[in-house]
């Protein structure tokens, strides 16, 4: 700081309002500076929601109530819960929660805070377990099995999947736990080509579905849902025994994909462009996990906003409990259990799952009761 004391004589009245307000700005200057390190030191955010209004003031995600109806107005009954979510990457050690009344409201009775801590799409509700994958190749002891339309099919002999093309090392090893999660179907006699079977001709893969042969957009398409293994290897002449699907199958729902510098995620025929490195790792995704997508493989999916960490994981995506060893597949806003490591494996592919921990729906991060301020 800038001192002229010793060329500029005061009188004593002023030289001690000089005094005075050179300890102001010396003390301001300090209190900026701690404000600003402990900013940088010590980040904070704030998130707010304004019923009934609408804007970029609004970061507070889906206020909802136990049956996930929306209170986005602000009614809610006595008694009643109200849910919502906040998103932010990174760890913190504080939440200070806080909610003002409109003028006239009731007070609030007993209301108090639970705050809770995992992956939005982890908070679905549990639905009914998946069996194995549509097109999975099986064996328990001697019994060769396809899922096929979502049945299980068993083959009636040995001599008959391998006259269809196929070698033992094609078939999953399961035990007879994991057989229970799929319906059984007919067995497969004679020299039938059952739904779900996988053929490679000419360096293109099709799966029949239908009775009709549906091509693989591309062999990281066929491969982010099957091992190469599953495929029967055909002449071009396979293709006059059944007609061509319209249609393409494309990757696997979930899929992490590039093209260019981006990264995107594929599910139910869209993509979603993440929007930074820290959106990816911070919902648990695995960079191993990306593989090269071709952009007119993308144009078959429709383009959607970019996905943030305000944004629960897509459909496909699965996640591997920790602390209780189990699995869960995203479908449609619920986690749907894979009982199995098999039956997990049918659907991860070559993807690594997402790791969650089951303590964070059973624990309660942090309760607090609300008190009112005077101010």
């Amino acid at each position: 700081m800038f001192d002229f004391t010793s060329e500029i004589k005061l009188n004593k009245y002023w030289e001690k309002r000089y005094r005075v307000s050179q300890a102001v700005l010396y003390s301001a200057f300090f209190l900026l500076a701690a404000y600003f390190a402990s900013r940088i030191l010590f980040p904070s955010y704030m998130f707010n929601y304004t019923f009934g209004a609408t804007g970029l003031s609004n970061n507070i995600l889906n206020p909802r109530d136990a049956k996930q109806n929306s209170l986005a107005s602000g009614n809610f009954t006595g008694n009643s819960p109200m849910l919502f979510n906040v998103n932010q990457l990174g760890n913190f050690s504080k939440a200070t929660l806080s909610l003002t009344l409109v003028k006239n409201s009731p007070l609030l009775g007993d209301a108090s805070f639970v705050v809770q801590k995992s992956f939005q799409a982890f908070f679905y509700p549990t639905g009914a377990a998946l069996g194995f994958k549509n097109g999975s190749l099986l064996k328990n002891a001697n019994d060769y099995y396809i899922v096929s339309d979502g049945a299980l099919r068993k083959f009636s002999s040995a001599e008959q999947w391998q006259t269809l093309g196929f070698n033992d090392s094609a078939f999953m090893t399961v035990g007879t736990t994991d057989l229970q999660y799929n319906a059984l179907g007919e067995d497969i006699r004679n020299q039938e080509y059952p739904n779900g079977l996988i053929f490679k001709i000419k360096d293109v893969y099709y799966q029949l579905n239908n009775k009709q042969l549906q091509p693989f957009t591309s062999t990281n398409a066929f491969l982010s849902q099957y091992a190469q293994t599953q495929a029967i290897n055909k002449d071009a002449s396979f293709l006059t025994q059944f007609p061509l699907a319209d249609t393409y199958l494309g990757y696997a729902d979930g899929t992490l994909a590039s093209i260019g510098q981006s990264v995107i995620i594929l599910s139910n025929g869209k993509y979603y462009p993440v929007d930074s490195p820290q959106t990816f790792t911070g919902l648990g995704y695995d960079w191993n996990d990306v593989v090269p997508i071709t952009s007119d493989e993308l144009a078959l999916y429709n383009r959607q906003k970019q996905f943030n960490d305000t944004n629960p994981h897509p459909d496909g995506a699965v996640f591997f409990d920790q602390d209780k060893k189990e699995y869960f597949y995203v479908s449609n806003q619920q986690k749907l259990p894979l009982k199995t490591a098999a039956i997990a494996a049918s659907y991860l592919a070559n993807r690594k799952p997402i790791i969650v921990d089951s303590k964070s729906l059973t624990t309660q991060s942090a309760t607090c009761a609300l008190e009112k301020n005077l101010w």
